[in-house]
């Protein structure tokens, strides 16, 4: 049966019925509502610690092991690199940081971070008109004679579409790689 919650002031009554009014547990049970158990349970929280809780469960300690890897530097990876492979980035914080994080680790901390995987697109680079001048004028200086230029098709290779299909960004945001 699952545990009941009962308030505090409840809790702090017990004692009082208990050793000022003199009732039994029994009745304590039939006037408050409350199991022998958990009446009892108060009673030795009240004899050991003077309070009708255990002070234990509410204390501000620290919970489990502490933090190793630093969302920061998640942060950053990803800004420089955003269709980043999971073991790519366990490398780079092994290298930088000297953690061994595992990749449930790593996909919780990510979705911490609000980041989620998405399709990559391309950010096309826009053109410019003096490094064509000065890339044409090279060209210029280069070959004599345009007879002796030759053109390669380049058509299985295509810069447009990103050979890492899935990336990771801020949720609500488009993931970008910028070439």
């Amino acid at each position: 049966m699952p545990c009941t919650h009962i308030s505090r002031d409840i809790m702090e009554c017990i004692p009082y019925l208990r050793y000022v009014e003199g009732f039994t547990v029994k009745e304590i049970g039939r006037i408050l509502g409350v199991k022998k158990s958990m009446i009892y349970q108060t009673l030795n929280y009240h004899r050991d610690h003077g309070v009708t809780y255990n002070p234990a469960a509410f204390a501000n300690l620290p919970h489990g092991r502490p933090r190793t890897l630093t969302l920061n530097l998640l942060r950053s990876l990803l800004s420089q690199d955003p269709s980043i492979y999971l073991n790519e980035l366990q490398d780079a914080l092994l290298l930088h940081r000297g953690a061994s994080v595992s990749i449930p680790t790593l996909l919780w901390s990510l979705c911490q971070l609000h980041f989620s995987c998405k399709c990559v697109s391309i950010c096309a680079l826009e053109r410019n008109d003096l490094d064509r001048s000065i890339y044409m004028n090279k060209f210029a200086d280069l070959v004599l004679d345009p007879a002796m230029v030759m053109f390669v098709d380049e058509a299985a290779r295509n810069k447009k579409n990103p050979s890492q299909k899935m990336g990771w960004s801020l949720e609500g945001r488009r993931c970008v790689q910028c070439r």
